[in-house]
């Protein structure tokens, strides 16, 4: 089940107040009438989190601008766009043998 904000903060709240996480889990069964609580794993996740960043809400997913990932993109792949073997020169010999028919000359 996923926990809204609102109930990761209550749990949080809890487990503070009582000290245990059984107690925090009966607390909050019996404050909200839900007929389940939050995992043992989950509340100690939410409150290690709580007490590193301050809060138990999910920072927002930050996508990098479109234009700035073209970007980094083409200059990943920069060096290996051209073959240092392969000079322009070369080129227009190897379009002539591929423009001639097969078996002859």
């Amino acid at each position: 089940m996923t926990w809204s904000v609102e109930e990761r903060a209550k749990i949080v709240e809890l487990f503070l107040k009582c000290g245990s996480i059984v107690k925090a889990q009966r607390a909050f069964r019996r404050e909200t009438g839900l007929r389940s609580a939050p995992r043992s794993e989950l509340i100690k996740g939410y409150v290690d989190k709580f007490r590193a960043e301050g809060a138990v809400a999910r920072k927002p997913y930050h996508r990098a601008p479109l234009l700035e990932a073209k970007e980094r993109w083409q200059e990943s792949v920069g060096p290996f766009s051209v073959n240092p073997r392969r000079q322009p020169e070369s080129w227009h010999r190897s379009l002539e043998w591929h423009d001639r028919p097969y078996g002859g000359s």
